[in-house]
């Protein structure tokens, strides 16, 4: 499991280093002049943000898998439009005391 998470936030610090270098291509194509520190620490930036989406994902999936609760199960997670709505109306009350007359 520890693999799957790892390798889900190197993938996801690939993807982020991908789209720096693809904004690097076109700020270097405009006539900006930013410095080379600047861009270093926004591929640095993107590539983390990207590691840690994709470990944040990996770790939700991870727990889903994992969950012993047998309702969780039973409603799936594949279609989360389909799922049943929760209770409507208003929350039961735990009050003895017979209700004001009107």
């Amino acid at each position: 499991m520890i693999r799957r998470v790892l390798g889900a936030g190197a993938a996801g610090a690939l993807l982020g280093v991908a789209v720096a270098l693809l904004l690097h291509a076109a700020i270097r194509n405009t006539p900006v002049q930013i410095p080379p520190q600047r861009l270093a620490w926004g591929l640095f930036s993107l590539s983390l943000s990207g590691a840690i989406a994709g470990l944040a994902l990996s770790s939700v999936i991870a727990l889903q898998g994992r969950n012993p609760d047998p309702e969780y199960r039973a409603r799936g997670t594949s279609n989360w439009w389909n799922r049943r709505p929760g209770p409507t109306g208003p929350a039961p009350t735990t009050s003895t005391n017979p209700p004001p007359p009107p």
